[in-house]
């Protein structure tokens, strides 16, 4: 893909990656690893975290808040605001 390519990732689609759901977790993977890598630009809306938070809150408890899948640049990611 060529920089500056832009992807608006479903909700599940960072939930595949944040909580490793099998069997789309390696192509979530994927997206947000060329995303690290400045090949992909990966947009979300604003809802989705909110609802990232509830989901995995739910599935992991309380440690499941505080976590690495709440660091969302240790887990590979890059979700900022895009404006443009």
């Amino acid at each position: 893909m060529a920089s500056k390519d832009k992807i608006f990732l479903d909700t599940d689609v960072a939930l595949d990656h944040l909580a490793d759901r099998q069997p789309f977790a390696e192509y979530a993977h994927r997206l947000f690893a060329l995303s690290e890598i400045g090949e992909l630009t990966v947009c979300v809306s604003s809802l989705s975290f909110g609802n990232l938070y509830y989901i995995l809150r739910k599935r992991e408890g309380t440690r499941g808040c505080t976590g690495p899948a709440w660091q969302v640049e240790a887990a590979g990611a890059r979700l900022r605001r895009d404006r443009s």
